[in-house]
């Protein structure tokens, strides 16, 4: 680890570390001082990736650094609401695909989340060793990612920078989607305007300035990312980042031959220009590509949820102010059935299964004790 990056950790004081305790996503259970430091895992455009060893449990954890900007123009404020955004919605999502968050901490000048430690290979590096993939190889990847995309849709976020350098891949190559700092809310009667990504992977309407809902910028990238498993580079590339992106505003690409026909009819319909005429999220699902090496449907994984909520917990609303929603609207919304597919009834539910989560392990953790408290004194009994 270089003197720059100890000195981005020692830098987290342990008045500071107290304070995160505060934080409304999620009360402090990992000091920093509780860790380890062991090296540097990856650096991204906002922050740094240490991998770390808890010391109470001897696991492994990733530490992702974000430093706050001090400044108070609206570029500076405009980062530190995704930071803090980027925070809150990783305590909600629970998928086999998405990185889990365990605790975060903040100091007035950085935030660090303490992440699940996933090694240091990610898809690109993946595709770099491999070359192209073979089709077998891409579908059971590619599943896997429209499963995570799927259930962020789900529940009305998009993610807004899918690259392969953003898709982990664990020591069993499971993949794990991570890096939510460009991450929103979205509703699918309005448009949003903020113009981010990867040049690369980004899709025409991100280029060329033009609104969108959401979820359709995201199947862009999941095609580009599906070309790059199956040909072993990018659909667009160019000298500068402005033959990127007239090559991405044509949507005109090349196909190799090995590629087959039904995975060729995909990447055509995931890469359409208009996005209007570009295939939906259950367009994917059930496309015969997608199923072609695994007949089981693709499990978003997203829980049972009632159409209608008459009696919301309390617990649970009490917590939507914190992700800039009104409780008596929540409370409305619940109680009408044509609202299910919205922000706020979609937030609330991730809410909700998330306190549900924390008290079925609080119950698994208080009977696990009885059964070793009642272990040892019968142990005791039997001893005299």
């Amino acid at each position: 680890m270089s003197n720059d990056d100890q000195a981005i950790v020692s830098r987290m004081s342990p008045v500071e570390q107290r304070g995160a305790a505060n934080s409304p996503t999620q009360r402090l259970d990992y000091g920093l001082g509780g860790f380890a430091i062991k090296q540097l895992a990856g650096r991204g455009t906002y922050g740094r990736v240490f991998m770390a060893e808890h010391k109470a449990t001897n696991r492994d954890f990733a530490l992702k650094f974000v430093d706050y900007k001090q400044g108070g123009d609206k570029h500076s404020r405009r980062h530190n609401r995704r930071v803090e955004r980027e925070v809150k919605l990783l305590h909600l999502l629970h998928h086999p695909h998405i990185v889990r968050i365990y605790d975060v901490m903040h100091s007035s000048e950085r935030v660090v989340m303490v992440q699940e430690y996933l090694g240091s290979n990610s898809l690109f590096d993946y595709i770099q060793h491999h070359g192209y993939l073979r089709e077998v190889e891409a579908c059971r990847i590619f599943r896997q990612l429209v499963s995570a995309v799927d259930y962020l849709h789900r529940n009305c976020i998009v993610h807004r920078d899918l690259k392969p350098s953003n898709i982990m891949m664990d020591h069993t190559n499971q993949v794990r989607l991570i890096d939510f700092g460009f991450a929103n809310i979205f509703e699918w009667d309005k448009q949003l305007s903020t113009f981010c990504g990867s040049p690369s992977y980004a899709s025409p309407e991100i280029v060329c300035g033009i609104r969108y809902t959401g979820p359709e910028v995201d199947i862009w990238s999941m095609g580009v990312i599906l070309y790059c498993m199956l040909c072993g580079r990018l659909p667009f590339e160019g000298a500068t980042q402005n033959d990127i992106f007239a090559k991405v505003a044509s949507g005109r690409f090349t196909m190799p031959c090995h590629v087959s026909k039904e995975a060729q009819g995909l990447l055509q319909r995931m890469l359409t220009v208009d996005p209007r005429k570009r295939i939906s999220m259950r367009g994917i699902v059930d496309h015969p590509w997608a199923n072609r090496f695994d007949d089981r449907p693709i499990d978003n994984y997203l829980p049972l949820r009632s159409a209608v909520v008459l009696q919301p917990c309390q617990q649970s609303l009490q917590k939507m102010p914190v992700y800039g929603l009104d409780i008596t609207s929540t409370a409305a919304a619940l109680s009408t059935s044509n609202m299910a597919m919205t922000p706020v009834v979609c937030i609330y539910h991730l809410i909700d299964e998330a306190r549900r989560r924390r008290e079925s392990r609080q119950a698994r953790n208080i009977q696990a004790n009885m059964v070793t408290s009642s272990t040892s004194v019968y142990s005791a009994d039997q001893q005299q």
